[in-house]
C-alpha cells in the first residue's frame, strides 16, 4: 500500500462504519421522512453517498455497476417518487465500500498523481485530490444523516 493513501483508506473505513451506524434503528418510514420541504430525507442522502462511492470506484479504474442508476441525473428530492428500503441501502453501501477499499489498496502513487478529469473546487487537480474531496463530501453528508436521526428521536450516531 502506498503511503499517501493510508490515511484516506482509514477515512473510507470510518465513513463506511459511520454510514451504517447512522441507519441503526432506522426503518423505511423514518428513512423517507423529511424535517420539512427544504430538507432531504435520509434515503435521498444515502443514495447520493452510495452513488458517489460507485462513481469513485469507476473513476479509479474498476468497473462497478451503479445499483441506483435511476438516481444519477436526479437533482432534487422532489423528482423522486420511491426510495430503496433501508435494507437495500445498507446492502449496496457495504458492496460499494468493499469495492472502494479494494481498489484503493491497489492504487499506486503513479495512479494517484494522474491529472483529474473531474472539476471539483480544490487546488489539487490529481486523482488523489478528487479522492480527498469526495471523502470530505462523504463526511459532510454522514453528519447530515447523524443530525436527521437525532431529529427523528433516535439516539446519537455511535462511532464504535
Amino acid at each position: 500500500m502506498e503511503k499517501p493513501i493510508k490515511p484516506l483508506i482509514e477515512i473510507v473505513k470510518l465513513n463506511s462504519r459511520l454510514f451504517l451506524n447512522c441507519f441503526d434503528g432506522v426503518d423505511d418510514a423514518v428513512a423517507v421522512r423529511r424535517m420539512d420541504e427544504k430538507v432531504n430525507n435520509m434515503a435521498f442522502v444515502a443514495v447520493h453517498l452510495a452513488d458517489a462511492r460507485v462513481h469513485l470506484v469507476n473513476y479509479l479504474g474498476k468497473p462497478l455497476r451503479n445499483p441506483f442508476e435511476e438516481f444519477t441525473d436526479v437533482r432534487s428530492i422532489d423528482e423522486v417518487k420511491t426510495f430503496p428500503s433501508v435494507e437495500i441501502l445498507r446492502t449496496e453501501w457495504k458492496k460499494a465500500s468493499s469495492e472502494l477499499e479494494g481498489v484503493l489498496l491497489q492504487c499506486s502513487s503513479a495512479t494517484l498523481s494522474e491529472p483529474s478529469v473531474e472539476n471539483f473546487p480544490l487546488g489539487d487537480k490529481t486523482k488523489l485530490g478528487v479522492l480527498a474531496f469526495i471523502l470530505q463530501h462523504e463526511s459532510y453528508h454522514i453528519g447530515q444523516l447523524a443530525l436527521l436521526r437525532k431529529h427523528f428521536g433516535l439516539a446519537a450516531m455511535k462511532y464504535e
